[in-house]
């Protein structure tokens, strides 16, 4: 398959040329090294179109594709399940916090009590999820005890729980409770894969990390070019830092344009490789500031990462991974419409996400009549 073919699929035609500037020295990492020689794409894509178109989307690849298993980008789908269903859990364990505290200002306490168990529940249970404890605590008995049970059984199995078994019955409680041990599931179902004996590049081609695996993500060329969000003391701190990393990116992306070779200045313009590189690296970083306690900055960040001609749907640089990590910094700061807007594009390729986004805009049913969040902001 020859590259303008997969180009073709992903995303049309080309536009002009980039302007010639003077040659840079040779720059180590997947883009200049895929502009340098676009031959190597070529071979990067050959053995599974399908699977790198996949990961070049950025969505949630659905269900193993038939031959991806051993595959470099059968491994790099597994490896992005992985990251998405961690991102699902840490988004649906606050939807869940945010709901009781909502329900709990209700002041009825009836419904309060069944709301409260169910997000301990969701918290316990995912946090032995991702700790590695084999057999989380079980909740109060009930309807919540028996569709733990059946997750704790359909986890044991490899596989989801079958649809109208007992956590069908949360769906008929007061208020109505979505499935709430889904994504901490999904964790299980999709434990992070080894990918150390694969090339460097199918390791780290379309990521956030640059030219080694060995690197953390955001690591060299991050660095190289003064990112690092953890340092920014403030919120102006974190937007100085963006607008550097773009002047300097430019300029380091003119340099690779006048070293590429023939067909790698439209390789990368058709592809978005600058503009999805800078997006999960900003993602990486505003990640570990939401690790770090610092939801306002890691939003602000987000936003100045998204493609704002795609806030509609799924694109290279509004990836499902940046959608989650927006909707967690948004519930972080009671912006419960915002995490909505952020998911409601996933909804179609992604079902398991529907009992978090049904929690949600609970959430912002709760938020219009000034019961959760920042309402006022």
């Amino acid at each position: 398959m020859r590259i303008a073919a997969l180009l073709g699929l992903l995303v049309g035609c080309a536009g002009p040329e980039a302007p010639e500037v003077a040659p840079a020295a040779a720059d180590p990492g997947w883009i200049p090294t895929l502009m340098a020689d676009p031959a190597r794409f070529d071979a990067l894509v050959a053995e599974d179109r399908e699977g790198w178109v996949s990961l070049h989307r950025g969505g949630w690849p659905g269900p193993a594709q038939v031959g991806e298993a051993g595959g470099p980008a059968g491994r790099r789908l597994a490896l992005r399940r992985a990251e998405l269903a961690r991102a699902l859990l840490r988004v649906s364990t606050e939807a869940w916090r945010l709901w009781a505290e909502g329900w709990a200002r209700r002041g009825d306490p009836a419904l309060l009590s069944g709301v409260q168990a169910a997000a301990s529940a969701v918290n316990t249970d995912g946090g032995a999820v991702l700790a590695g404890v084999a057999s989380p605590p079980v909740p109060a008995g009930g309807a919540l005890a028996a569709c733990h049970a059946a997750h704790l059984e359909a986890r044991a199995a490899r596989q989801l729980p079958a649809e109208g078994g007992p956590c069908a019955a949360l769906t008929a409680a007061s208020p109505p409770l979505p499935d709430p041990f889904l994504p901490a599931t999904l964790v299980v179902l999709h434990p992070v894969p080894d990918l150390a004996d694969l090339d460097p590049l199918s390791q780290v081609a379309l990521s956030a990390r640059w030219a080694s695996p060995a690197e953390p993500p955001a690591g060299a060329l991050a660095a190289t070019l003064g990112l690092r969000l953890s340092a920014a003391a403030d919120l102006q701190a974190v937007r100085d830092q963006v607008h550097a990393l773009d002047a300097a990116l430019d300029e380091r992306a003119r340099g690779w344009a006048a070293a590429a070779g023939p067909g790698g200045v439209e390789l990368e313009r058709d592809l978005q490789l600058v503009g999805l590189w800078r997006s999960e690296a900003l993602r990486v970083e505003a990640e570990a500031l939401l690790a770090a306690g610092r939801p306002t900055e890691a939003g602000a960040a987000l936003m100045l990462a998204f493609d704002a001609t795609q806030t509609r749907g799924l694109s290279p640089r509004s990836s499902a991974a940046l959608r989650l990590a927006m909707a967690e910094a948004a519930l972080r700061t009671g912006r419960a419409r915002e995490a909505l807007d952020a998911l409601t594009p996933l909804r179609e390729g992604w079902p398991e996400l529907l009992p978090v986004i049904e929690l949600i805009n609970d959430l912002v049913v709760l938020d219009s009549l000034g019961e959760v969040g920042q309402s006022s902001e």
